[in-house]
């Protein structure tokens, strides 16, 4: 697979992407996915210190006022924490973003269609879901492979899905929409 040249950083469009080298601006639903090689501890706010063993995650949220300025925050390392997201993402990096345009929630969907792999757990109960039933909105995957799987049934409820490889330098241009 060809990488689109992005402002100085390749960016890699992945099976399953439309080719896009940039953050959608549309409103939708997304998911971050990281791979801990290591046991990490993050604080995510009242939950309390908790321990991530090393694996592979989804965070799964909704931007329904536009997809790139909540995605541009949630890759940002330096930032006021406000989400339980901000925990990880203050010291771990996405490696992917998953994004469907939509004027509705499809977190809990997702997360349903996740927690439905033999391979994923819930690593801690109620992370980025205060506002829903969910168990949680963070998964915890055995393997790459479920990984795949889950995005493959993703793909199947929100067939516009696309994904993109998060640049290890994030730059201005990744980052914008046009």
């Amino acid at each position: 697979m060809t990488a689109i040249r992005n402002g100085g950083v390749h960016v890699r469009p992945v099976n399953g992407s439309r080719g896009r080298s940039r953050l959608p601006a549309e409103p939708g639903g997304y998911a971050l996915a990281f791979r801990l090689d290591e046991t990490i501890r993050v604080k995510p706010g009242a939950l309390g210190m908790v321990e991530l063993p090393a694996g592979h995650y989804l965070y799964m949220g909704s931007a329904l006022s536009g997809l790139a300025p909540r995605l541009a925050r949630h890759l940002r390392r330096r930032k006021k924490r406000h989400w339980h997201i901000d925990a990880l993402t203050s010291v771990s990096r996405a490696e992917q973003v998953w994004w469907s345009a939509s004027d509705t929630r499809l977190e809990c969907e997702w997360t349903a269609s996740a927690l439905a792999d033999p391979e994923a757990s819930v690593p801690i109960p109620g992370f980025g879901s205060s506002d829903c039933r969910c168990k949680s909105h963070l998964v915890r995957l055995d393997s790459e492979a479920a990984r795949e799987r889950v995005y493959r049934g993703v793909v199947a409820l929100s067939p516009g899905t696309n994904r993109l490889d998060v640049p290890e330098r994030l730059t201005g241009r990744f980052l914008s929409t046009s």
